[in-house]
């Protein structure tokens, strides 16, 4: 079996003493380490065997990481330059831009200084790939490719045209349904200082401006750029306003994912993350909302969670499954006024096929996204998703709910035919692309089913209670049109993805290869599945046609 080990500073130069990043970064000249600011979002990253121009310090490097890769056996893979230590390394230049100098240290090698940094900020990651090697059990190896996940995928897929794609898609879509919502509650001041903290004073410009920047970061990524340039000069000052300047360093990258772009000079930016400067404008909404309404005379007791439930709810999440199941022969919750005691979120039963829809806008603290354990993962995932302090959420209402129904007593849907063969699919909708790292919903399907258990409840020949499927709201966005009124075909993904999840391991697994397969076929998120359709880009396409002429 084949593992990716991330070297840090000690394992490649144990005979050197080791200084913190930003003294290595220093020696190099400050135009040079702009310049590369977001080099590393091209790909694939670079490894050390194309690092270097100097020949001599090449050979150096690669004999003391080929000794490395040695001690840890023939199997092992190396990785130099992580997702995360670029991103650390950027906020570090960029919180101390004002102690970079012109020249730099010229006694030494500018790329040597910028390699030994990345390996000093690699300490977190290799922390656990050492926790791994000395635990390693199938257990263990699927915590590690969780923790993977739920750290990178934030970040985003650096080789991944087709991800950014959905982001930027369904980031439209949601925006837009947020400025429709601000609209229809009368909160018309609120959108217009919402609007006016990006630097414009109309809807129309700022819808321009995003998608003029996602087209611009879009071109950028598909020709593995990470440096565009603005020849809008409105586009121009929109983006220096969201450009970094004089930044403070954080644990969760906070600073850089509220100005994901470094301005050059003239009209030249370069991207510090791409999914970061596709996120500003949806993912961070919330919170720039927040303290607006706090500076306003709207009261709102609570606003996180006013967000979470009158729009993520019962406005985004709503209106977005009413479109998909449309037709009147659905029987469906089409009426959000105060919820009964369990009442689902959102539900659809067609032809004897129940789907029980939990929507679930978590916010993840940075303590949790960089504590590093599983045991902090999961204890947090454990409070959102299963049991909070005051009572059962998500996971259990669900598993409340298939009670219901296999007692004859749920009292929501008078159409379900006891008499006759009925299916249930329970799903965790989720709005935070974290979730869909690998293995979350592996993890939250075990606890799904010892509920399961608790309860008592199993499927027999009249009822079919499937696994749980958690799936993101970016997901069914980027299907919408593709599932839309055609239950024959959602129904098929959701059974393809439960029973894939469900695969037992067999004694073939021994085999170190086939048992890799196995894990990420059953800990892949239902998004990396494969699908029977493609999505349709024409009408993505048509949104960026006319940006050009205005």
């Amino acid at each position: 079996m084949s593992f990716t080990v991330i070297p840090n500073f000690d394992d490649i130069f144990p005979d050197e003493k080791k200084e913190d990043a930003l003294s290595y970064l220093l020696k190099i000249p400050k135009d040079v380490m702009l310049k590369s600011i977001g080099f590393c979002n091209t790909y694939p990253l670079p490894d050390h065997q194309i690092f270097f121009n100097n020949k001599a310090v090449a050979k150096n490097v690669f004999v003391r990481v080929e000794t490395f890769r040695k001690n840890l056996g023939k199997d092992k893979k190396i990785e130099i330059i992580t997702p995360d230590s670029y991103l650390r390394l950027s906020e570090i230049v960029l919180s101390n831009i004002d102690q970079f100098t012109e020249e730099g240290d010229k006694e030494s090698d500018p790329e040597l200084n910028l390699f030994k940094a990345f390996l000093v900020l690699n300490f977190r990651i290799g922390a656990y790939n050492h926790k791994f090697d000395k635990e390693q059990s199938t257990e263990s190896l699927i915590d590690f490719m969780i923790l993977q996940g739920f750290q990178l995928n934030e970040i985003g897929s650096f080789g991944d045209i087709h991800s950014f794609i959905k982001l930027i898609h369904a980031t439209i879509y949601k925006v837009e349904s947020l400025l429709e919502f601000l609209s229809q509650k009368s909160f018309q001041q609120i959108k217009s200082r919402f609007i006016e903290s990006f630097g414009v004073d109309s809807k129309q410009a700022f819808i321009f401006h995003m998608k003029f920047l996602f087209g611009s970061l879009l071109i950028a990524k598909i020709n593995n750029q990470f440096i565009f340039a603005i020849s809008n000069e409105t586009s121009l000052s929109f983006l220096k306003n969201i450009a970094a300047t004089d930044i403070i360093a954080d644990e969760d990258f906070t600073e850089l994912k509220k100005t994901p772009l470094y301005f050059l000079n003239g009209n030249s930016f370069s991207v510090v993350n791409f999914y970061f400067a596709v996120d500003l404008f949806y993912r961070s909404a919330k919170f720039r909302l927040k303290t607006i309404f706090e500076k306003s005379d709207i009261k709102i007791d609570n606003f996180l969670s006013y967000y979470g439930n009158e729009f993520s709810e019962k406005f985004l999440m709503k209106n977005l499954l009413d479109n998909i199941f449309s037709k009147k022969f659905y029987k469906k919750k089409t009426e959000y006024k105060a919820e009964e005691k369990n009442e689902p979120d959102y539900y659809v039963n067609y032809n004897n096929t129940v789907l029980l829809f939990e929507n679930k806008d978590v916010l993840i603290s940075k303590t949790v996204k960089a504590a590093n354990d599983m045991e902090s993962i999961e204890s947090f995932l454990k409070e959102r998703f299963l049991q909070s302090s005051k009572k059962g959420v998500g996971i259990k209402q669900l598993v409340n709910s298939i009670e219901f129904i296999c007692k004859k007593t749920f009292k929501f849907d008078d159409t379900i035919q006891y008499d006759h063969k009925l299916e249930i699919f329970p799903i965790l909708l989720v709005h935070d692309r974290v979730y869909e790292g690998t293995g979350i919903n592996h993890k939250l399907n075990n606890w799904f089913k010892e509920e399961l258990i608790v309860k008592k409840i199993h499927s027999n020949d009249k009822i079919k209670i499937h696994s749980l499927t958690l799936i993101d709201i970016d997901t069914l966005i980027l299907w919408e049109k593709s599932i839309k009124d055609n239950f024959k075909l959602f129904k098929s993904l959701l059974s393809n993805h439960t029973q894939q999840l469900n695969e037992r391991q067999k004694k073939i697994y021994s085999n170190p290869q086939y048992l890799l397969d196995y894990l990420q076929r059953i800990l892949r998120p239902i998004s990396d599945r494969k699908v029977t359709f493609k999505p349709d880009y024409h009408d993505f396409i048509k949104q960026f046609v006319d940006l050009n002429s205005r």
